[in-house]
């Protein structure tokens, strides 16, 4: 079963979230996540928004691959494991969704060396999405 599918998803919404604001406190005025099961976006927003209503979501999604944004699919070819499928989620909930960033796997490539052979750090493309 792809983990975009799995109805066990939201039980993990509501960890995630808390933890979240735990962790950062009340002072977040931004969240940005790139989304592949959706369930850190959807649920951490939710209950970020529920915290702050002012608070800006942004989803980053590769390029190319922006169906949540509303765009056609022109590149499935990315290499972003775990992002990107090219579907609308069955969780999907774009009244939550304030921005949306996109990311190409060039910039993906880049930052996954600089990385790694400046901070040690050996992350998986998806991860760095969110360096971009």
């Amino acid at each position: 079963m792809p983990s975009y599918a799995n109805p066990y998803i939201a039980g993990f919404l509501p960890f995630s979230s808390r933890r979240t604001h735990v962790e950062l406190g009340s002072e977040i005025n931004a969240f940005v996540a790139a989304v592949g099961s959706g369930g850190t976006f959807v649920g951490t927003s939710k209950f970020l928004k529920q915290k702050n209503r002012n608070i800006v979501c942004a989803v980053v999604e590769p390029e190319g691959v922006e169906v949540l944004a509303g765009k056609s699919t022109t590149n499935l070819r990315h290499n972003m494991q775990g992002i990107g499928y090219g579907i609308i989620i069955p969780q999907w909930d774009a009244s939550i969704a304030d921005v949306y960033l996109a990311v190409n796997s060039e910039e993906a490539s880049f930052y996954r060396k600089a990385l790694a052979q400046k901070e040690g750090l050996y992350v998986g493309y998806s991860a760095l999405v969110l360096k971009w």
